[in-house]
């Protein structure tokens, strides 16, 4: 089952809950990180969202940069069609291609993209290794990677502050964090998991990976050598 195996797509029931009750929670721990990629891009830039779920980074990106061309690939043909659906009430259906496959295989040419970004996808890859070194062979050099995944080790608070920020009625909530605190990031990375990833990979201005101050997540961030 999905809810219990990171590594399988997400079944249509569980799919929907987890976008209306749980993503209004996980999208903006990301926002903030991705805004600085893209306000460094490039007039015209393409960027991959790697594991985009339902789509509400690369929609929102599009919205807000109507000269970008944005790739959203996810391993669940049912978030895609959620994607799709949510390109299209947003008038960017245009801007976002929403592309079935694997992030340790993904589908593209070499240094096709100008950047590159995930959230929250790593725990879900059967190989991270081979992920990351997938992001880097579709990145074009200069271009920036940027992964953020749920982390191992946070702090109790910060996971219980994250449970409030869902959709999730509070009587609820004790056993939403439950299932996060096992599941969740128990299928996830901690910061050491985060540097044995990032360290050997041949980046320039690489950042150390760092938790996202009160959040249940953690972030990484470099670029391709020119």
């Amino acid at each position: 089952m999905a809810a219990l195996d990171m590594s399988t797509p997400y079944s249509p029931i569980y799919a929907a809950l987890y976008d209306h009750f749980i993503a209004p929670a996980v999208v903006p721990v990301s926002t903030a990180d991705i805004e600085r990629l893209v306000s460094r891009a490039a007039e015209g830039s393409s960027i991959l969202d790697v594991g985009c779920g339902g789509g509400q980074h690369a929609v929102e990106v599009a919205v807000k940069r109507a000269d970008l061309q944005l790739v959203a690939l996810d391993l669940s043909a049912v978030f895609l069609s959620r994607g799709v659906a949510r390109a299209k009430k947003a008038g960017v259906q245009g801007r976002v291609r929403f592309v079935h496959g694997d992030a340790v295989e993904l589908p593209f040419a070499d240094e096709a993209f100008d950047h590159v970004f995930s959230t929250g996808s790593i725990k879900h890859w059967s190989d991270p290794r081979r992920g990351l070194a997938e992001c880097l062979r579709v990145l074009r050099p200069g271009g920036q990677l940027l992964v953020m995944e749920a982390d191992r080790g946070c702090r109790p608070e910060d996971a219980l502050r994250w449970t409030g920020n869902t959709r999730v009625p509070a009587p609820l909530r004790p056993l939403l964090l439950a299932y996060f605190r096992t599941i969740v990031t128990g299928q996830s990375i901690d910061l050491d998991d985060a540097r044995q990833l990032w360290d050997p990979l041949p980046l320039a201005d690489k950042e150390p990976p760092r938790r996202i101050p009160n959040t249940p997540a953690l972030v990484m961030s470099g670029r391709k050598p020119l």
